[in-house]
């Protein structure tokens, strides 16, 4: 074999295995980024965090819809959103199991909730979380859920 073939024989080796190499970098972020999340409801439903923790300081909540609730906010924003809800409580709104979905960097968590209100009814909604991760935090989120009924909650 002379210089030349040895030279393509080894480009083309490199060539094939590199992607290879790199082939499971992308499923061990879906794997690491599932399992966060999933960690994330368990602390939820204990009462030790929530998936809020995995936000990233500039990540962005893009709550889906066309009410007045409906928009994209911050992480600080979210809050001043999420307070008078929390307020409105009588018990820690209680996620279920969540169903998860990871593809790429996206988690997808769809799940329903529920807590007792202070005035004695119940609140309950399903939900849709699209979260896209970027070194190992949440730095973008669309969130579907029934406006409506999270809105009669709040009082908007």
């Amino acid at each position: 074999m002379n210089i030349g073939n040895r030279v393509m024989l080894a480009l083309l080796s490199f060539l094939i295995l590199v992607p290879l190499a790199r082939a499971d970098t992308p499923e061990s972020s879906k794997v690491g980024n599932r399992a966060a999340v999933e960690k994330s409801f368990t602390a939820w439903r204990a009462g030790t965090g929530s998936p809020f923790d995995l936000l990233a300081k500039d990540a962005v909540w893009t709550v889906e819809g066309f009410s007045s609730s409906a928009g994209s906010y911050s992480p600080r924003e979210l809050k001043a959103l999420i307070v008078p809800f929390n307020a409105a409580l009588a018990k820690p709104l209680a996620p279920t199991v969540p169903v998860l979905y990871a593809d790429g960097n996206t988690v997808i968590a769809r799940f329903k909730a529920s807590a007792p209100l202070k005035s004695g009814s119940t609140y309950t909604n399903t939900y849709a979380w699209f979260l896209r991760f970027r070194d190992g935090k949440v730095v973008e989120v669309n969130a579907f859920l029934d406006l409506g009924v999270f809105e009669d909650v709040i009082g908007r």
